[in-house]
């Protein structure tokens, strides 16, 4: 794995085989150990940022993982190809836009749009804006080493501890990307956190 300065360029890791009826499953996570072996605890991390902000806003769960994986594999010129087929008629576009930070992404199935939106690097995590560009979500990373999840409008959604990323990395060559960040968004450590923090607490 090229050791670049993938803090400012990577949205992301890998991408998967075009594979028809895959996605969703265990298959598309495997993908991501596959792609030289192993990956660095950067890596990982921008991976398992893209799925807390991404996921609840997409809504096909199932096809998360596959979306986030392709994205990484363009947005870091392992494989520049703009579009990709996912099976059963879903198709995913990528395009960089002129600031060179940005990607919109575009979901088809049988050529009508199901879903688009960008995603962009802010600080050291992402934004996650609609095709008008108006904010839907962003992810920062904390000082201790945890995630900051926020909505549109700033709001904190979720403060994910140190623990619960480094669990679900770890766990990333076993099971499926969106399950782990589902389970780690509704865990007690979570949810405990988040409660903290909006009572003030800092971490």
């Amino acid at each position: 794995m090229r050791n670049l300065s993938r803090r400012n360029t990577l949205l992301g890791l890998v991408a998967l085989a075009p594979t028809a009826g895959c996605y969703g499953s265990f298959k598309l996570t495997k993908k991501v150990y596959d792609f030289n072996g192993s990956f660095s605890n950067i890596v990982l991390k921008e991976v398992v940022f893209l799925a807390f902000i991404i996921l609840p806003v997409y809504g096909l769960a199932m096809l998360v993982d596959a979306i986030i994986l392709n994205l990484i594999e363009f947005a870091t010129g392992s494989n520049p190809v703009s579009g990709k087929s996912l099976g059963d008629g879903h198709e995913v576009a990528f395009e960089r836009l002129p600031d060179g930070k940005t990607i919109r992404v575009t979901h088809t199935r049988h050529g009508a749009v199901e879903k688009a939106f960008l995603v962009r690097r802010k600080g050291d995590g992402f934004e996650l804006l609609d095709p008008g560009q108006e904010a839907l979500a962003s992810v920062q990373p904390t000082v201790d080493g945890g995630a900051l999840v926020l909505d549109g409008r700033g709001s904190l959604l979720h403060d994910v501890d140190p623990a619960t990323l480094e669990q679900i990395q770890n766990e990333l060559e076993h099971r499926p990307l969106h399950a782990l960040v589902t389970e780690a968004v509704r865990s007690p450590a979570v949810q405990r956190r988040t409660a903290q923090r909006r009572a003030g607490a800092t971490f």
